[in-house]
């Protein structure tokens, strides 16, 4: 897997630094391991904390997949603060999205499956965050919603962990669901599993990446978002 991100658009940022993730990069990763997966749909579990930047992630996937630019053309499937209205209605299916300017609690309330077309389908489904402030009783119900859509799913090929790399350390939250995921999910999924660490480059990363490696990430890329 190349660490070398490639430039989306000009407008939306300058030349990528070295492993910083961007769209075509990311996608041509996945597709790279089709010998695994096989031609067709390709179906990716979303996961993280509350804030890590879930959606700021499919949002700039979007922009990929529909030519999104700067200023006059950016598309958004999840609303934030810089841009409140969702411009493709067509690619969320059961979408349920709340307090988006709210970031101590989880934008998402249930499951989102997110379409894109092309000759390899990509779905991500985005699952609810967890570690609000809906205390633990919260968190259980989000984690029941995530091992449901993992359920769902049918064939899921891979799951995708979206964190804050600028988070000084290993949240017990975050231990929990990856333990229960990897519990409940085939060992094939897991070698699927790839980690995208938000807010940070490389070489600015403070996340504690060595408590991921008992999950053995496939990939671990970055991704120094400030557009959405």
């Amino acid at each position: 897997l190349s660490p070398a991100g490639v430039q989306l658009q000009p407008a939306f940022a300058p030349a990528p630094r070295v492993g910083t993730v961007m769209p075509k990069a990311f996608c041509a990763s996945f597709k790279r391991s089709s010998r695994l997966i096989g031609k067709g749909v390709h179906l990716f579990l979303v996961v993280g904390e509350t804030g890590s930047g879930k959606s700021t992630f499919l949002n700039m996937m979007a922009n990929y997949y529909r030519n999104g630019s700067y200023p006059d053309n950016v598309k958004v499937i999840i609303p934030s603060k810089a841009f409140p209205e969702v411009t493709e209605q067509d690619i969320a299916q059961s979408s349920s999205e709340a307090h988006s300017s709210d970031q101590s609690r989880s934008q998402t309330t249930k499951a989102t499956r997110y379409t894109f077309p092309g000759d390899h389908v990509f779905v991500f489904i985005d699952t609810p965050g967890f570690g609000d402030t809906g205390g633990v009783q919260q968190d259980e119900a989000n984690l029941d919603a995530v091992l449901k859509a993992a359920e769902d799913a049918g064939e899921l090929h891979g799951i995708i962990l979206v964190a804050n790399g600028r988070a000084p350390r290993f949240t017990e939250h975050l231990r929990y669901v990856l333990t229960k995921l990897r519990s409940n999910v085939p060992d094939v999924v897991m070698n699927n599993f790839v980690a995208v660490m938000t807010n940070c480059t490389e070489l600015t990363v403070t996340f504690p990446m060595q408590e991921l490696e008992v999950f053995k990430p496939k990939s671990i890329r970055h991704m120094d978002n400030t557009f959405f």
